[in-house]
């Protein structure tokens, strides 16, 4: 799996910001590929404590949680570094020339 970060791996993260993205364009989703069907899937509200895993996300302050179709709820701010760490590791394998500086993203080292 390429969204990986120091060797952890976050399953369906690519799929939660493409969907969150999308739900931001249109009100209900038809793809079956989203796990999420709706705008109402994407609440954003507080620090979102014992939801999804320990030190991810945000310790205080707005933190976006996604409601996926099977209950299971997500923090999106730990799904974003994540889902461009594997971007970036798909480019490289590709052949693509990345820039040789880190990025953070959402306090996340990706590169």
């Amino acid at each position: 799996m390429l969204s990986a970060i120091n060797g952890i791996v976050r399953q369906g993260c690519v799929e939660r910001v493409c969907a969150v993205a999308n739900a931001y364009k249109h009100a209900l989703l038809s793809d079956p590929k989203h796990p999420i069907r709706s705008e109402a899937d994407v609440l954003v509200v507080g620090a979102g404590y014992g939801v999804d895993g320990y030190g991810l996300g945000k310790y205080s302050g707005i933190e976006v949680l996604v409601r996926q179709i099977d209950d299971e709820q997500h923090k999106f701010l730990a799904d974003a570094p994540f889902a461009i760490a594997g971007w970036f590791a798909f480019l490289k394998q590709q052949g693509a020339l990345l820039p040789g500086n880190r990025f953070t993203v959402c306090g996340l080292p990706v590169n």
